[in-house]
């Protein structure tokens, strides 16, 4: 008598699923740049209030973890993106601007800082559209490659 069948079982790999999770990451991120950029245009004057505050080496420092982070997301995603050579810039540029920030230290940090707080609200918004572009630009550079017919 022959043994019952039995079905193949699919093994599930557990990193399957994370490209979409990676995407999903640098969508969001896109998306949080895009609404700081348009919170910038808003309401400028709370940018100028944020510049007076000074700027510590932990914050430094955690900023600069922050962006390579971020360069090493939009690198790594890149590949499947739409647009991949603009997240490998992007990427690139985070990077360059993590290492900047953890080795040229507060001075130019709190420089920045006082610069942006002697700004008009008009200059402040027109800095605004930058984080904006970039955020639409992230937003859509992360879409995905296949066309609806």
């Amino acid at each position: 008598m022959r043994p019952p069948a039995r079905r193949p079982q699919l093994k599930r790999d557990p990193l399957d699923s994370a490209p979409s999770k990676v995407k999903t990451l640098t969508l969001t991120i896109g998306m949080v740049v895009a609404v700081a950029g348009l919170a910038i245009l808003l309401m400028p004057a709370g940018v100028l209030s944020l510049a007076g505050h000074s700027v510590s080496p932990p914050q430094l420092y955690a900023s600069g973890i922050l962006r390579i982070a971020i360069g090493v997301l939009f690198i790594s995603v890149a590949g499947d993106a739409r647009v991949p050579w603009l997240l490998r810039v992007l990427g690139g540029v985070a990077l360059v601007a993590g290492i900047g920030a953890l080795f040229l230290g507060v001075q130019p940090a709190r420089a920045i800082a006082d610069w942006l707080s002697q700004q008009s609200l008009d200059v402040v918004r027109l800095l605004g559209l930058l984080p904006l572009a970039l955020g639409i630009l992230v937003i859509y550079a992360c879409g995905s490659t296949r066309r609806a017919v």
